[in-house]
């Protein structure tokens, strides 16, 4: 049994403002897939984001289609989740037309019984579950949700997803250890390694967009990472100035994984370098070290040049000295030594609601604005949460219920601006 496990490709993506991006991001798409088609593999795994936004341009459908009709004239089915940035909150999503057209399958939930020749559905509840078979495996997939979703359903989630021994299960979630491994911030995270579903053989994630192996239960736990570099935190090398030199720090590979009787192997895929240079000084220091020191740049470089300064200073002859394709330059003042700032988490300040409206903002498309409204006017409905056919109520404990409804305890005094109710004007 032999497969290929993809994640965050990302379709559609004007990195930059950069049209060439967006070409860019589907080219290296088309490369995996030919890696996949020479490799022989039985099916692929998409395990979240295949676009960049729920509602991708005609330009970008187009795009999608033709890569994986190459999978489809193979006769190497497609399986694939929704991530947060594809994903729909209502109704048919584009994964579903590709799925229309024969061009993958599409995991999860559904609330009508849907079966094909590589989709089968047994009934859970008021809610179908949708998962593959292929090569006497069987496939279980859940698209994108947010912390506050499973902080509700977690039990659920764990009981439907439980494995069977020779299957996989495919998310679009953050791991909190994973992503303090990699250097992600884990606020964000959805799950802790111990709460995935026990009984898989293998466990196709995406989300985190760096590379990352471990085991849970001595299955493989496995992101390939987004098949692009998203931003400068993914970047392929980092220079940081000592004050002598630069220091060099090796960055992440880009690519996907083959797996093979589910024992993964990176398979790695030439993508544009991302140069991430970090200095901090005097005017005259940092123009001595970007004159004198710089490592050689390749010219198709993107580069990222973050000066950590005393006081401002003109900095626009660095692209010119640079000459890469791409540079940006932060600025940012350092702090004197008798300053101390204090930090804490975010997150403490808020509550379950609160963090919702804020998660639900951050999203790309904000499609439920209807529910934004309700939590913000302190009129949320049950109903209106309640996704998948999973209820909000929590349990405690001690088997009391207590509903995720809450009222807001201080409504913004601009109405839609959350920014504002934030620092408490």
């Amino acid at each position: 049994m032999k497969f290929a496990h993809m994640a965050d490709v990302h379709l559609g993506y004007e990195q930059f403002g950069r049209p060439k991006r967006m070409d860019e991001f589907a080219e290296t798409f088309r490369r995996a897939v030919e890696k996949s088609v020479e490799e022989k593999v039985e099916f692929v795994i998409i395990a979240g984001d295949l676009f960049n936004t729920s509602r991708p341009s005609p330009g970008t459908i187009k795009q999608a289609i033709r890569i994986l009709q190459i999978l489809k004239d193979n006769d190497i089915p497609v399986f694939a989740i929704e991530g947060n940035h594809d994903r729909t909150q209502r109704g048919p999503s584009i994964l579903n037309l590709l799925e229309d057209l024969g061009l993958l399958n599409v995991l999860g939930l559904r609330k009508e019984k849907f079966e094909n020749e590589y989709i089968t559905s047994r009934n859970v509840g008021d809610q179908w579950l949708s998962y593959g078979e292929c090569c006497g495996i069987e496939i279980f997939g859940m698209k994108y949700m947010t912390g506050a979703w499973f902080e509700a359903n977690l039990e659920k989630f764990k009981r439907i997803f439980s494995g069977t021994g020779n299957s996989i299960l495919v998310l679009h979630q953050g791991i909190r250890e994973i992503e303090d491994s990699v250097m992600y911030s884990s606020a964000a995270s959805e799950l802790s390694l111990s709460d995935l579903p026990r009984g898989h053989a293998y466990y196709a994630l995406g989300h985190i967009h760096k590379r990352y192996e471990t085991t849970y239960e001595k299955s493989p736990v496995v992101y390939p990472g987004s098949l692009e570099r998203w931003d400068f935190g993914d970047f392929e090398v980092r220079y940081i100035w000592d004050g002598v030199k630069f220091k060099r720090i090796e960055g992440w590979d880009k690519g996907f994984y083959i797996v093979e009787n589910f024992k993964p192997k990176f398979i790695p895929l030439k993508v544009r370098p991302f140069i991430d240079i970090h200095i901090k000084g005097s005017e005259s220091e940092i123009k001595k070290a970007i004159r004198g020191y710089t490592p050689p740049i390749p010219k198709e470089a993107y580069v990222r040049i973050v000066i950590k300064w005393r006081r401002p200073f003109d900095v626009d002859w660095i692209k010119d000295f640079i000459k890469s394709e791409l540079v940006r330059i932060h600025t940012e003042t350092e702090a004197s030594e008798d300053k101390v700032v204090a930090r804490t988490k975010l997150e403490n300040y808020f509550t379950e609601v609160e963090k919702e409206i804020i998660e639900l903002l951050s999203e790309n498309d904000i499609e439920n604005l209807e529910l934004v409204i309700s939590l913000l006017s302190g009129e949320y409905k049950k109903e209106t949460q309640k996704e998948a056919g999973f209820s909000v109520v929590k349990t405690t404990e001690n088997g009391e219920k207590n509903k995720a409804k809450k009222k807001l305890k201080q409504l913004p005094k601009k109405r839609g601006d959350l920014l504002a109710w934030i620092r408490g004007e």
